[in-house]
């Protein structure tokens, strides 16, 4: 149960399932007020009533103990630098929650991480949308699995005065996203939500709204987002937008498309990133290269196996280190560590795309480097990297991408890096990880 008196959280028993009966206290000015109670109602018997009065007619009664429901486990804590095995998937609304909290379990990890469209989860200011994320922290709450909520995309009341609705964007004001950062961390403070990433790849135009890319810009955001989530849930953990891996590139006419992501996250840190932050987001990208492979040695990885369909830039002497896993991930670790080296990389994305046969449908030109790679290539370099990652001793919850986009977007871009097919049939690198003791 939940309580709000005009928009303001006066009685938050959320994770308190079981009968029972709550006195809340507050002081209001003589006139009109909004009332608004939330509830669980699974099986469509509950019953729920309020009722007030003033402070001096209120005898509240002895209190009755009540049992802890026993699909309510007990908050965990969670350490920043722990490494842990976490997926990203697709997990709102109920028929795809069950299937995606089930093969978590069944692959012996302990995280999902789930994209949150803040444009779908208020689509007007202070219109929250709670529905589908309430239930999917339920469930994840009872399977003992950590949700780790990735937060993107501004909708459109918050943005820029003629802002370029075709790409995800910022806010106008950060506020408002601090606002949102701030419910989000009130609602799930104490559950199966353990950490909130700050936005996504905002070294890129298309995440950036087609703006100057700005790190100076994204640090403002964070810090503001950082105060309304500290004040929220000091416990949650925050987690920076990973950046894409990706060189300098712009257009002829100048017109910037990718900041290089080690220079961007070098520039964060200067401006007191880590202040604001319990880990470092990553996307530590495979191409068709795998996890042991380095800037020094990957062309020579690609010449020996015969890969025909991406370079990589070696035919070019554009080899670039955001094209290595490894050599982005000790690139992060090295820039990090320099200034806290007790704040740990969280990679909130990285795998390896299999596109066979040549001409699907879910093909994407731009991708060719999934065309060189198999599925058992697919299984064994993600294993090596999972385990690569538990050696370094410096990496967090490492999330796989992805678990079933096969099923949710198949025919596109994404499916591409499933590790399930279409009908939630494993393929070889979910029975790998399955396998793989963790």
């Amino acid at each position: 149960m939940r309580l709000y008196i005009d928009d303001v959280l006066v009685k938050d028993a959320w994770l308190d399932q079981a009968a029972s009966t709550y006195f809340a206290d507050i002081t209001l000015a003589p006139g009109t007020h909004r009332v608004r109670l939330e509830y669980y109602d699974r099986n469509q018997s509950a019953q729920i009533s309020l009722r007030w009065a003033q402070r001096s007619q209120v005898q509240a009664p002895a209190p009755t103990p009540v049992p802890t429901p026993a699909s309510a486990p007990a908050p965990r804590t969670v350490a920043p630098g722990a490494f842990a095995y976490g997926i990203q998937a697709h997990a709102l609304e109920v028929h795809n929650s069950r299937p995606v909290l089930r093969a978590i379990n069944d692959l012996g990890f302990t995280w999902l991480k789930q994209q949150v469209r803040w444009e779908d989860m208020e689509p007007s200011r202070g219109n929250r949308q709670w529905g589908e994320l309430d239930d999917l922290v339920d469930r994840a709450n009872r399977a003992n699995v950590n949700v780790l909520f990735s937060v993107v995309t501004t909708p459109a009341w918050a943005r820029e005065p003629g802002a370029d609705m075709s790409v995800a964007g910022p806010p106008l004001d950060d506020q408002d996203f601090a606002n949102y950062m701030g419910a989000l961390a009130s609602r799930y403070c104490n559950s199966s939500v353990k950490a909130l990433e700050v936005w996504n790849e905002q070294n890129l135009h298309y995440e950036w709204g087609n703006l100057p890319i700005s790190a100076n810009d994204y640090i403002a955001m964070l810090r503001t987002a950082n105060t309304a989530i500290r004040t929220a849930c000091p416990t949650m953990l925050i987690v920076s937008g990973a950046l894409t891996p990706a060189g300098n590139n712009r257009r002829p006419d100048g017109f910037v498309l990718a900041r290089d992501d080690l220079e961007y996250l070098k520039e964060m840190i200067q401006l007191g990133m880590l202040n604001y932050v319990d880990a470092v987001g990553a996307h530590p990208s495979g191409f068709n290269i795998p996890p042991h492979a380095t800037l020094q040695n990957y062309c020579s990885v690609i010449r020996d196996t015969g890969m025909a369909n991406f370079d990589a830039g070696c035919n070019s002497n554009n080899a670039h280190r955001s094209f290595s896993f490894r050599s982005t991930m000790e690139g992060y670790r090295a820039a990090v560590a320099a200034v806290n080296p007790a704040i740990s990389i969280w990679p909130t994305e990285f795998g390896w795309a299999v596109e066979r046969p040549p001409g699907n449908p879910s093909y994407r030109a731009t991708y060719m480097f999934a065309l060189d790679n198999s599925y058992q290539e697919q299984a064994d370099w993600t294993v090596q990297a999972y385990q690569m990652m538990k050696s370094w001793g410096w990496v967090g919850p490492a999330f796989l991408w992805n678990l079933n986009f096969r099923v949710v977007a198949s025919g596109t871009e994404r499916a591409q890096w499933g590790i399930v097919e279409s009908d939630w049939g494993p393929l070889p690198a979910y029975q790998a990880l399955k396998a793989l003791p963790k």
